[in-house]
């Protein structure tokens, strides 16, 4: 058996005992969950042959009530602890309405018509696939979205309604948890708020593009040490979040913060290439937007749309090359005097200062910092289309990537170039569970998972544990070596639920957010001030070891 499979067949096995005894026995599996007695009894397939017992008091809790206080027999919990893997009673094992509906999911995304020693991957998902196409609109399909619809209800509940104090805090705490909700709420309810937001016309938009003084920086743009300087700035607003779905870029080139496993763990500074377009083919909308922001102003929107778009479309067609002509070693780990002397028509070093000056840590930068290039081909060409670049054309490139990268803040004249109609609360919705998705993460938590939730549902892990060990051993198509090997796998397996005890700490909260400023009626600089906050939060992490920081993890309300 190729042990490429083996994260596979762990999944598939992990279905395990709650899934795979349940009394069905057709093709199509289809029991009639409404049969099932008010004592939880049903009656049993003659080929459930599974060989642990789940106590008869274990009840299944709806992790999607209400109630802070969720009623569990404490002996309940300690019991799922002790699991005892001899005992041999086939009954009592998935007799409930969760659990068949469950097992008929799972059981009916199997293709036993395949052979799993020939074609794992198609016996265990086949019919998934089969029963889940996806759709030009929706190109990928993931079980995360099975509980969207229900958490995006839960989250708009908690931004639409008061705090609620939590009464295990202090009152200077409280007014601190206060404080974190009030953020939540003004930033949703400037979202939807489009009257106001319109009223406004392009001027935020203005203001935003005034505090970089492109236009009168244009003679300047070709000197690398204004050039970087500018290019910290913008990408300190650069949109920053989490989403499944959406990626997030700057101009020119991307820079994140990352642990590195090869340098003692410690978090290093990667450059990567800029891999999206913002400016469309399209020239006659983009110069209604241009004249919808701009209004009266003499500015050329034909030059500023050819000579950046002519720019952008240059770059993009160069990272194509690029990609076809793959490097087989594209990276490389350099210090920040070498990068300099490689591609010098950026100043890399002032560039890195100027980020890490906002947010007073400038001093930890110098000729030795250790940068990893991601894509030496791609920094390569830009190093030389900036240096065959003017000036004007860079700073029209630069304004129209700001524009149009923040357009969807202004809903009435990003509808001049956009045909998506959506219904505003859901966006908004959808915009504070990226943008501010930890914070989000910690009132949902709070009043959807509390520790009693929490606590049962690890036990009923240990219990999905403990009957996948026991299980592999019988699964017949398995060779002696690989279920060796998937036992050390079970075993060695980490798990959280839900959450860790930093997702909800106030004090990281209030280091995270408490110097953010935010209104009731002013979306656009919300979202940029939300923007620039998550991007400095981010560069601290420099100074950070893998020990500092927790695995990465998925926001409780993507999971739950």
């Amino acid at each position: 058996m190729n042990f490429k499979t083996i994260s596979t067949i762990l999944t598939i096995l992990s279905l395990d005992l709650l899934a795979f005894s349940s009394p069905l026995q057709n093709k199509e599996y289809s029991a009639d969950v409404t049969d099932i007695s008010n004592n939880n009894e049903i009656e049993k397939s003659q080929n459930t042959t599974f060989s642990i017992d789940l106590t008869d008091k274990t009840e299944v809790i709806d992790i999607s009530s209400e109630e802070e206080e969720i009623v569990i027999d404490d002996q309940d919990v300690e019991e799922l602890s002790e699991i005892d893997s001899s005992v041999e009673d086939e009954e009592n094992v998935c007799n409930t309405k969760e659990c068949i509906e469950v097992s008929n999911n799972l059981l009916n995304s199997i293709d036993e018509s395949v052979n799993p020693c020939e074609d794992f991957y198609q016996f265990a998902c086949g019919n998934y696939i089969k029963n889940h196409p996806v759709s030009k609109k929706e190109t990928i399909f993931r079980n995360f979205d099975s509980s969207g619809e229900s958490n995006k209800q839960k989250i708009l509940d908690i931004v639409k309604g008061d705090y609620k104090p939590n009464k295990k805090l202090s009152q200077q705490d409280q007014e601190k948890d206060k404080f974190l909700f009030n953020q939540l709420k003004s930033f949703f309810k400037s979202c939807v708020d489009v009257d106001s937001i319109n009223k406004k016309g392009g001027q935020p938009m203005i203001d935003l593009l005034n505090r970089f003084k492109l236009d009168e920086m244009k003679d300047k743009l070709n000197d690398p040490n204004e050039l970087a300087k500018v290019l910290a700035k913008i990408h300190i607003i650069k949109k920053n979040g989490f989403s499944l779905s959406e990626s997030f870029f700057s101009p020119l080139f991307n820079m994140e913060i990352s642990v590195n496993s090869d340098s003692d763990g410690f978090s290093i500074i990667n450059v990567l290439y800029q891999s999206n377009t913002i400016i469309g083919y399209e020239k006659e909308p983009h110069k209604k937007v241009l004249s919808a922001i701009f209004k009266d102003s003499e500015r050329d929107f034909d030059k500023m749309y050819d000579s950046a778009f002519q720019f952008d479309k240059k770059l993009l067609y160069q990272n194509n090359e690029n990609n076809q002509n793959v490097d087989p070693n594209p990276n490389e780990m350099v210090n920040v005097k070498t990068l300099n002397e490689k591609y010098p028509n950026i100043n890399w070093k002032t560039y890195l200062e100027e980020k890490y000056d906002s947010i007073g840590m400038k001093e930890m930068i110098n000729d030795d910092t250790i940068v990893f290039n991601k894509n030496i081909a791609y920094i390569k060409n830009l190093n030389k289309i900036i240096g065959e670049t003017d000036g004007e054309t860079l700073a029209n490139y630069l304004e129209m990537y700001i524009i149009f990268d923040n357009l969807n803040l202004l809903p009435e004249i990003n509808d001049l170039i956009s045909t998506e109609k959506r219904n505003r609360e859901d966006y908004c919705v959808e915009k504070i569970n990226v943008y501010m998705y930890d914070l989000v993460g910690k009132y949902f938590v709070e009043q959807n998972l509390p520790p009693s939730k929490k606590q049962y549902a690890e036990k009923v892990l240990e219990y999905i544990k403990q009957s996948m060990i026991n299980r592999i051993p019988k699964v017949e198509w398995l060779d002696d070596e690989t279920i060796e090997y998937a036992i050390k796998k079970v075993e060695a397996m980490d798990s959280y639920v839900g959450y860790t005890e930093s997702s909800i700490n106030l004090d990281i909260f209030m280091k995270n957010y408490g110097n953010l400023t935010l209104s009731d009626d002013d979306y656009f600089n919300n979202a940029i001030n939300v923007f620039e906050n998550n991007n400095n939060n981010e560069l601290k992490y420099v100074k950070s070891t893998k020990d500092d920081l927790e695995e990465i993890q998925l926001p409780p309300q993507v999971i739950i």
